[in-house]
């Protein structure tokens, strides 16, 4: 199966304020107007798998995937994280 492109690891995906666009001016979303996503999805950790994504010429990879533990920096209460290293706590709250 193939894995599925995130924009985690897109180079053309940019945070400007408080929503995240393409810079190649693809819409991440058909639902606002100006094509944009909410940088919150990012904060909690979403996937951020979207469908534009899949099939883009545009897209330039800068790394491999994210693990889903280090993704993100608003979590609900009682996540855990599945790795520790050190100083890492085991439940992240909202902040």
């Amino acid at each position: 199966m193939k894995e599925k492109r995130s924009l985690y690891q897109c180079l053309e995906a940019k945070v400007k304020k408080d929503r995240i666009r393409c810079a190649k001016r693809h819409p991440l979303s058909k639902m606002s107007g100006d094509g944009t996503i909410p940088v919150l999805r990012l904060a909690r950790g979403e996937p951020l798998e979207l469908g534009v994504c899949q099939d883009c010429n545009a897209y330039d990879e800068m790394g491999g995937p994210v693990a889903p533990e280090d993704r993100g920096w608003v979590h609900p209460p009682g996540f855990k994280t599945t790795k520790r290293g050190p100083g890492r706590p085991k439940k992240m709250k909202v902040i």
